[in-house]
């Protein structure tokens, strides 16, 4: 991070959107693996992901 002087205000390099899409991202595989884990892949969908992850299952197609 740096500060930002016009801002007045931290930064970093990446904007909050990026980081909010990785962490989605990160989320929604990391709940597909631990799905993986314990489960068969059969029994892997989108709306048991969604479901893990305590997300929509439309955020998972954006």
């Amino acid at each position: 991070m740096r500060y930002d002087k016009e801002s007045d205000c931290m930064s970093s390099n990446a904007s909050l959107v990026d980081r909010h899409g990785s962490a989605t991202q990160k989320l929604i595989l990391g709940s597909a693996i631990e799905r993986l884990e314990k489960f068969s892949i059969h029994n892997l969908t989108v709306r048991v992901v969604a479901r893990h992850a305590h997300i929509s299952e439309r955020t998972i197609f954006r």
